[in-house]
């Protein structure tokens, strides 16, 4: 089922509001590494394109707020990702087949991240989320 553009809003208005609580992003982070740690494995395999450890913690921070999405469409939260799961989205045209099944959460990866290798990490990171829900 896909997520309304309304539940994206509220999800990054609320994070928004929280980030003036220093501790909230690395808190958030950390949850994501602990709870998706092959999901975690693979951003950290695209370190050198996201461009570092910083490129890495913003895709985990931008990964977490799209599992929030989820959670607040399910009334539950995206099950741990495998690497096979993510290998399974990770072929074809993953930009069309995100647009076609997550709307919402496709043009939210296309107005909040310039750099295109953010936006392909992500984009598989959402279309996993979206196979194990």
């Amino acid at each position: 089922m896909a997520i309304p553009e309304e539940i994206v809003a509220e999800v990054v208005a609320e994070a928004g509001a929280k980030m003036a609580d220093g501790r909230y992003a690395s808190g958030l982070v950390d949850e994501w590494v602990r709870l998706q740690p092959d999901a975690s494995r693979y951003v950290a395999a695209h370190a050198d394109e996201l461009g570092g450890a910083t490129g890495v913690v913003s895709v985990v921070f931008h990964a977490a707020l799209l599992a929030a999405c989820f959670r607040r469409q399910l009334g539950r939260s995206v099950r741990t990702m495998l690497f096979r799961e993510l290998d399974a989205v990770a072929g074809g045209d993953r930009e069309a087949t995100l647009a076609a099944r997550q709307p919402a959460l496709a043009d939210y990866l296309h107005a909040n991240l310039e750099l295109p290798a953010m936006r392909r990490v992500l984009t598989v990171l959402a279309l996993g989320m979206d196979l194990v829900t």
